[in-house]
């Protein structure tokens, strides 16, 4: 029990400490933010202007997947006849 009371007492110190190197000196930083705030910013690129594009109208809507592995009847029986001898 009395080691837990020692790490007890150095998690203590240990966040006083923290808290004490945070509260001093601010002064500096502020001045620091505060000077970059009241620069001037550099001027901006205007924006390109967006090319336009002829559009495409898409018509094999109606044609098969080529994605898929559906196969035809003539295709289907050619596989069916390459197979190896027994």
């Amino acid at each position: 029990m009395h080691g837990m009371s020692s790490a007890r007492t150095i998690v203590l110190v240990a966040v006083v400490a923290t808290l004490a190197a945070c509260a001093r000196g601010r002064a500096d930083l502020e001045l620091k933010v505060q000077e970059i705030l009241d620069r001037e910013g550099a001027p901006l690129e205007p924006l390109p202007i967006p090319r336009t594009f002829e559009r495409f109208q898409y018509t094999a809507q109606d044609l098969r997947d080529p994605f898929s592995a559906s196969l035809d009847a003539d295709a289907l029986a050619a596989a069916e006849a390459a197979r190896p001898d027994a």
